[in-house]
């Protein structure tokens, strides 16, 4: 566990300049703007995403929350409305 809050505490620093109304735009889903594979935002997101991914490799459960934490993440920001009908799905 710390090692995780050692990755993420350099990460907090780089969106400490962020407002709260940017980090809103960054997570709420914008049904104009789609999160896609080609966008800015998935390239900004992936980087320190495989960062942190590799920094885990000797903690598998850690791993997998994380990874299925981001994937729930991108197909709510790709799909908006679709998100909560693949969370019904998985839990029914």
């Amino acid at each position: 566990m710390q090692t995780l809050l050692s990755i993420l505490t350099p990460l907090a620093s780089l969106f400490s300049g962020l407002s709260g109304g940017k980090v809103w735009e960054l997570l709420h889903y914008i049904e104009d703007e789609p999160i896609l594979f080609t966008s800015g935002l998935f390239l900004f997101l992936i980087i320190p995403f495989l960062f942190i991914y590799i920094k885990l490799r000797n903690h598998t459960l850690a791993r997998i929350i994380y990874v299925t934490l981001f994937s729930i993440y991108f197909y709510y920001k790709s799909s908006g409305g679709y998100f909560y009908l693949l969370v019904s799905c998985s839990y029914f």
